[in-house]
């Protein structure tokens, strides 16, 4: 099996949810006892995307269909269910504060994210725009905006995509030069931005200063 990419563990978190492939699941690692419980329920290919929420006792599970199981990690059965009627989950990420939840997704030709309140279960912003999947997604650390990388393979040009929390809006949207786009990492304190690319080249972006100018330009509209 295909190890999954895609984890990213924050100060903390005494669990893992990991993906493997190509014929997987999800699973629960536990990094004081080293075990693990396989979660997967849906009758789905899981995606390489999973985000366990702030408060630590649960875990959203994107799958490559139409739906997104939300797991109580307490027991590691499914608690809830984000279900669309047509288009491919291909990620899912929560914010910093745990109220919203951005999951990767397309349909057709539309490329983009769902942002999803937490409380209601219900999708308040449909953000349009990305070039490509939305397989890794980032929220700032104040929430204020909520990122995706993609790019379709080693010959093409990897993306940067921001959107304003708020409003849904795409803000920003810059190249990040040949390779595809691969996978991305936020720094905690959102200064830092590292992308990899399908060509397996890393690259290092002051994203402080990038978020700085289109602020700036947003300002001035």
């Amino acid at each position: 099996r295909r190890p999954d990419r895609s984890r990213v563990v924050d100060p903390g978190v005494d669990h893992l949810p990991s993906r493997t492939a190509p014929i997987g699941h999800h699973r629960l690692w536990d990094f004081k006892a080293k075990t693990s419980t396989r979660l997967t329920e849906a009758n789905e290919q899981p995606q390489p995307g999973a985000s366990v929420h702030p408060d630590g006792k649960r875990a959203a599970c994107a799958y490559s269909g139409q739906i997104v199981e939300i797991f109580d990690l307490t027991t590691s059965k499914v608690s809830d269910t984000l279900t669309v009627d047509e288009g491919v989950f291909l990620s899912a990420a929560y914010s910093r504060d745990g109220r919203l939840l951005a999951t990767g997704y397309t349909r057709k030709n539309w490329f983009g994210v769902l942002l999803w309140d937490t409380a209601t279960k219900k999708v308040i912003h449909r953000c349009g725009g990305a070039t490509y999947f939305a397989r890794t997604l980032a929220f700032t650390p104040d929430d204020k905006f909520v990122l995706t990388y993609s790019g379709t393979d080693a010959d093409e040009v990897g993306t940067v995509t921001v959107w304003s929390v708020a409003s849904g809006k795409l803000v920003e949207a810059f190249n990040v030069g040949n390779g595809g786009g691969e996978r991305f990492a936020l720094s905690p304190d959102g200064n830092t931005l590292v992308t990899l690319g399908y060509n397996g080249t890393l690259r290092r972006w002051d994203f402080a200063a990038i978020r700085k100018e289109f602020e700036a330009k947003a300002e001035k509209k």
